[in-house]
């Protein structure tokens, strides 16, 4: 009998594994035996004093383990199993700290919109099971709050939520609140400004048509949260309007959301619009201004009964030209040529006695960027009477 408990002890192993549930007081020991012995385990903070023992236990080939309480937080023990067939080799673990209140840091909010935000923290459950949650509103006293989550662990974790059913350009409070065992721990608070936000915009020109080369005003009214300071863009696009609108300035609307461009030249049929610039752009109707000819005109004699009207038409056109005279019936055509490119004009017109006659011309272009002009008129005068004895003289 001796022999045969002698060889059972002389087959039998041990070995120590690393601990399970450790928390800031207790810890589970555990360790691997093979062949039939007693066995229990010895552990010991640091590395000095005299170990602590568990009870005996008498086992088999498998695991054996031991719970353990009233450790000391957040320090370093060492342990082995012990048994009758020899002992395991020496494993330390560290227990978790006592938990304290959880801490809150980088409180941002990102993706602003008229009416939400995404709001996100840094959360350190420091080793307790954490409760938390965003408060918001529009004083430091929120009264809004997020739904109530939870986590745990020793490591920060990122945390967010998404605001919604906001006002339009508002300033809002808010702060992540957590809470665990230890205590509570409210977060800075923190503002974010929703956006503005248009809802209608008017458009206004100061003139239907501009003569070439000249300038006009383009204004309106944009209504919505936050249309003072408001940034609007004012696009426009020319004849033949093959291509988009193109962005040429923007500006900021006043107190009453009014607002006004000067647009120093237009030169040919152009349209314009005004866009907001928030998240969600308005945009207004399309105004569109034409552009007129600019033209000028004389006259210069060139015999007793011959004169020259002539001028220039700016840009160069193509279309027709009407030369009219003022009669007792108002103006009449006299002459009429078809014009390609043309930048001048001349004509030869008759004196006649005792009327000074009235001439104007009439710019008709092919319809597309620019509209009719009409020039200033201007006075050709009456033909001379002979002189005297030139009659007498011609015989």
């Amino acid at each position: 009998m001796l022999t045969v408990l002698a060889t059972t002890l002389a087959l039998a192993t041990a070995t120590t594994l690393p601990p399970a549930d450790v928390t800031n007081t207790t810890a589970t020991l555990r360790g691997e035996v093979q062949g039939a012995t007693t066995a229990h385990f010895e552990y010991a903070a640091g590395t000095s004093g005299p170990p602590l023992v568990t009870p005996n236990q008498v086992v088999s080939d498998g695991e054996v383990s031991a719970a353990v309480d009233e450790l000391s937080p957040n320090t370093t023990y060492h342990y082995r199993i012990v048994s009758d067939a020899g002992n395991g080799q020496d494993v330390t673990f560290r227990t978790e700290p006592n938990p304290t209140p959880p801490g809150v840091s980088k409180q941002i909010a990102s993706g602003v919109t008229t009416g939400g935000a995404h709001v996100s923290a840094s959360l350190d459950p420091n080793g307790a099971e954490t409760t938390y949650y965003f408060q918001y509103g529009r004083t430091t006293g929120y009264g809004t709050r997020t739904e109530q989550l939870t986590v745990s662990g020793s490591d920060p974790v990122i945390v967010a939520a998404d605001l919604t059913g906001l006002r339009p350009y508002t300033r809002y409070h808010w702060r992540l609140f957590a809470r665990n065992v230890a205590g509570r721990t409210p977060g800075a608070d923190r503002t974010f400004r929703t956006g503005r936000q248009a809802t209608a915009l008017t458009l206004f020109s100061s003139r239907k048509v501009a003569p070439y080369g000249r300038g006009v005003m383009v204004g309106g009214r944009v209504s919505g949260a936050g249309v003072r300071g408001m940034t609007l863009a004012l696009e426009q696009q020319r004849f033949p309007f093959g291509s988009g609108f193109k962005e040429v300035a923007t500006t900021h609307a006043g107190e009453d959301g009014g607002y006004l461009f000067s647009v120093d030249h237009v030169r040919g049929a152009t349209r314009f619009r005004v866009v907001s610039r928030t998240q969600e752009p308005v945009t207004s109707a399309v105004a569109l201004v034409r552009s007129r000819p600019r033209t000028t005109i004389g006259a210069r004699l060139l015999s007793r009964k011959r004169a020259r009207v002539s001028g220039t038409i700016k840009p160069a056109v193509t279309g027709e030209l009407s030369l009219q005279r003022f009669t007792s019936d108002g103006w009449q055509q006299v002459r009429h040529r078809a014009i390609t490119g043309a930048t001048t004009f001349s004509f030869k017109v008759t004196r006649v006695r005792k009327v000074n006659r009235a001439f104007r011309v009439v710019v008709l272009p092919v319809r597309g960027a620019y509209v009719k002009a009409t020039s200033k008129a201007v006075l050709v005068t009456r033909r001379p009477g002979r002189a005297r004895g030139h009659q007498a003289g011609a015989h």
